[in-house]
């Protein structure tokens, strides 16, 4: 019996990492450049890091996400009393947008990621 609880437990502790690795996501403060990300939620896509920047696109909050790579990490700001930073970021994998339009891959946006966006590793 004891084999069995050992291996019980080895069991619940791999999922505990793994739910909280997929469940909870990371915070932005931990993003690298040249790191891969998916993004759950609604983010503006925007060619300027400024709020004042025209919003090109305005991604859904689908399953899939938006997944990019971080190129370059810009400065730390506060819009609506959320705390976050801006990411210029290249898409790798095509989306839809709010308007409609799909966006191929390859595109480059500058997007603003606080605490309420789901932020996940994202291995190419």
């Amino acid at each position: 019996m004891g084999y069995v609880m050992k291996n019980v437990r080895k069991f619940l502790f791999v999922l505990f990492l793994f739910n909280s690795f997929f469940l909870f996501g990371i915070d932005y403060s931990d993003i690298k450049e040249l790191s891969y990300l998916r993004t759950m939620g609604t983010v503006d896509l925007r060619k300027e890091p400024s709020f004042d920047s025209e919003v090109i696109y305005r991604t859904l909050n689908h399953e899939g996400g938006m997944k990019v790579r971080v190129l370059e990490i810009g400065k730390e700001d506060l819009y609506k009393n959320h705390k976050g930073k801006w990411f210029y970021v290249l898409l790798v994998a095509p989306m839809w947008v709010d308007n409609g339009e799909w966006i191929e891959k390859h595109n480059k946006f500058w997007i603003y990621i606080y605490d309420e966006i789901k932020i996940y590793n994202y291995e190419q």
